[in-house]
């Protein structure tokens, strides 16, 4: 069903992120960016985020993404950066649902082949309290070049009014209608909408009539094998062959984290090292040293935070001569700061240097 008459919609393809392109990036991911621009001035209004199913070139999104378009504008679906190779799709090529919050836009298939080489599992199931989850979209703010961002949390209940699944994954304005993955890199729902503290998420199983409609396969009722493994910026998976595989990782174990450390590494399958503890205070940093791998580091932090771990910091490691190792421990000298927020671990980028007044306060271990 098409939502209104309009004349005509841009979309645009681009690959996953401009810090993953300058990594030299071969697969290149589906996630788009939703915009209108005025025909007249040019200005743009970003208006939420969706991703390619396939190769036939259809785009899923929320449907109140699409309903903020309004005549005399145009809307641009763009992958990556929010802003390149622009494609004008006539609205015939546009179908909502009637009842539903979801909404196919059709692109050509042959900027489909030019741009995306993956694509995702799409799983047709609500997903059990307590499954972890992963967002993936854009944030309206930020410039034209922004990458995608994926911030993560895990279902909290049932469905609720409406049929959907509440989760604790912090979302911000322009993830609407981006995809929601379980731990194995399923798509099993898109963004609905939220705030920092909360997401609601729309579940695939609500479109999957629509989808199979379309040839497009989604494993109803049950969590799907995953047939090829697609990995999205490399942080969802750190441990077993992930990004932390190879390091080495420290615990100094505290009686006051009620194995809340301890289950985030197990349940991400990291090998780790015990160590004994004279502190009573709980874990309040993650270190690094400056060649672990930062994206696997960030990965871990978060994973610590959702799971109730208040980190102060994400520091260096007091011993500068050490290579490739990060531990989870206690250094007093964070123990003032506030704690870390998902989005403040999101916008770091590398592990901090090493300030020799906060090696003087670090917390006998």
């Amino acid at each position: 069903m098409i939502l209104r008459k309009l004349s005509f919609i841009a979309i645009t393809v681009l690959s996953i992120g401009s810090e993953a392109k300058a990594q030299g990036l071969e697969n290149k991911k589906p996630i788009v960016f939703i915009w209108s621009e005025s025909v007249e001035t040019g200005q743009r209004t970003p208006l939420g985020s969706g991703f390619v199913l396939g190769e036939s070139g259809d785009v899923l999104t929320a449907k109140h993404v699409v309903e903020q378009f309004v005549n005399g504008e145009r809307l641009v679906v763009s992958i990556s950066t929010k802003s390149a190779y622009p494609v004008e799709v006539d609205m015939s090529d546009v179908d909502c649902d009637v009842t539903q919050d979801f909404c196919f836009i059709r692109i050509p298939s042959d900027v489909v082949a030019d741009h995306i080489s993956a694509f995702y599992t799409l799983g047709c199931y609500v997903p059990k309290a307590d499954t972890p989850l992963m967002a993936a979209g854009f944030f309206a703010g930020g410039s034209t070049h922004s990458g995608v961002v994926t911030p993560r949390g895990s279902s909290i209940g049932g469905l609720i009014t409406g049929g959907l699944l509440p989760t604790s994954i912090p979302l911000e304005p322009g993830m609407s209608g981006g995809p929601v993955f379980d731990e194995s890199l399923n798509v099993i729902g898109i963004v609905k909408g939220g705030s920092s503290q909360f997401g609601h998420v729309q579940p695939l199983q609500r479109a999957r009539s629509s989808l199979l409609n379309r040839g497009i396969e989604c494993n109803a009722d049950r969590k799907p094998e995953i047939k090829q493994q697609v990995v999205l910026e490399d942080d969802f998976r750190i441990g077993k062959t992930g990004l932390l595989a190879v390091t080495d990782i420290l615990y100094f174990n505290r009686f006051a984290d009620d194995d809340r450390v301890t289950s985030v590494l197990a349940e991400n399958r990291l090998p780790y090292r015990l160590m004994k503890s004279n502190s009573s205070e709980k874990s309040n940093v993650v270190t690094c040293t400056k060649d672990a791998p930062f994206l696997g580091v960030k990965s871990l932090a978060l994973d610590l935070i959702y799971a109730g771990v208040e980190l102060q910091a994400i520091a260096p490691r007091a011993n500068q001569r050490e290579t490739n190792k990060v531990s989870v421990e206690r250094y007093c000298a964070y123990k003032e700061a506030p704690p870390l927020t998902p989005d403040d671990v999101l916008n770091m980028t590398v592990c901090p240097d090493w300030q020799e007044y906060l090696a003087a306060q670090r917390c006998s271990d």
